[in-house]
C-alpha cells in the first residue's frame, strides 16, 4: 500500500495515470505532504511540501521532484532556515541561512549549499557582522575583513584557507592600527624594530 494518497488533476495514458496539473499528497496518516504543481507525473513548478507534524518545510520552485529555483526552507518549528536560490536540493546561487533562533548566520553566494564567491557571516549571539570576504567550498580565502564584538574592524587582508596568512592589517578595539604587513597562521610577522605583539587573530 502506498504510503502517499494524490488528490488533484492529471491524466490516463497506456492503463497508466499520470499527475499533472494542481493536486496535492498525503502522507499514510492522512496529513499534507505536498500542494501544488505537477508536470507528466513530477512534482514541477511551484509548490509547497509539509513536515509531517504539519508545519511548512519549504514553500518555492521545484523540478522533477526537487527544490529548483527560488525557495524558502523552514525549520520544523516554523522559523526560515534557508531562503534563496536552488538547485537539486541545495542552496545555490544568491541566498541566505538562519540559526533556528531566527538570527542570519550567513548570506551570500552559494554552490551546493558551501559558501563560493563573496559571503558574509554573523556572529550566533549578538547578530553582527563577523567575517566578509570570499570563499571557495566552505572556507575563507581570497580578500577577508574580520571583525571584533563592538563591530569595529579587526583585520583587512588576505586570507588562505580560512586562517588570516598574506597581507594585511590588524586593528585595536579602538580603531588604532597594531600592525601592517605580513601574517601567517594569524600571526603579525615582525620586523626587528617593532614590538613583539603576541595577539594572534584567527577566524572562528
Amino acid at each position: 500500500e502506498d504510503k502517499i494518497r494524490y488528490v488533484g488533476t492529471g491524466y490516463n495514458l497506456n492503463g497508466r495515470f499520470f499527475r499533472h496539473g494542481k493536486g496535492r499528497l498525503y502522507f499514510e496518516d492522512g496529513s499534507l505532504e505536498y500542494e501544488g504543481d505537477f508536470f507528466h507525473d513530477a512534482v514541477s513548478g511551484r509548490g509547497t511540501c509539509y513536515w509531517e507534524s504539519g508545519s511548512v518545510m519549504y514553500e518555492g520552485e521545484w523540478k522533477d521532484g526537487q527544490w529548483f529555483g527560488q525557495g524558502r526552507n523552514y525549520w520544523e518549528d516554523g522559523t526560515l532556515r534557508i531562503e534563496g536560490s536552488f538547485a537539486a536540493g541545495l542552496l545555490h546561487g544568491r541566498g541566505r541561512f538562519y540559526k533556528q533562533s531566527g538570527k542570519l548566520y550567513a548570506e551570500g553566494t552559494f554552490k551546493n549549499a558551501k559558501a563560493n564567491g563573496e559571503v558574509r557571516q554573523y556572529d550566533e549571539e549578538s547578530g553582527l557582522l563577523y567575517y566578509e570576504g570570499n570563499y571557495v567550498d566552505d572556507c575563507a580565502h581570497g580578500h577577508g575583513r574580520l571583525y571584533q564584538a563592538n563591530g569595529k574592524l579587526e583585520y583587512e587582508g588576505e586570507v588562505k584557507y580560512s586562517e588570516l596568512t598574506g597581507y594585511g592589517r590588524s586593528y585595536s578595539e579602538d580603531g588604532e592600527l597594531l600592525h601592517e604587513g605580513r601574517f601567517l597562521k594569524g600571526n603579525p610577522i615582525k620586523t626587528p624594530t617593532e614590538k613583539n605583539d603576541e595577539k594572534v587573530f584567527g577566524l572562528q
